[in-house]
């Protein structure tokens, strides 16, 4: 049937990464990290190169701009909030989310 076919094809998707975990961030909650505008993609792609694992799928990274909207960014918070798959989230440019869209993800990291 249709449930059982699309269950499949999200198992075959979803393969655990098990990501390790840089030690100098909090696992398990949310982490700033600044950085100067010419190093911000160098520091965030250095999070994912502790070992051989693949480079980051486009579901693990969101660049925001301005027009961001709140479902982009709430989408990969709750991944990172269930994810079981060892991901690593990373949201660039934050500061340049909209007022609204920012209220939004702080109250979506209190309720978490």
């Amino acid at each position: 049937n249709l449930g059982a076919g699309l269950e499949k094809i999200g198992k075959d998707v979803v393969t655990e990464i098990n990501r390790p975990f840089p030690s100098y961030l909090n696992e398990g909650k949310p982490n700033v990290i600044y950085s100067s505008i010419e190093d911000i993609h160098l520091n965030a792609i250095s999070l994912y190169s502790h070992d051989d694992k693949p480079v980051p799928g486009m579901d693990e990274i969101l660049i925001c701009s301005e027009k961001s909207t709140t479902e982009e960014v709430e989408l990969i918070c709750q991944r990172s909030f269930d994810d079981q798959t060892g991901r690593i989230y990373t949201i660039i440019h934050a500061d340049k989310l909209n007022h609204e869209t920012s209220i939004a993800v702080e109250k979506l990291f209190l309720q978490s």
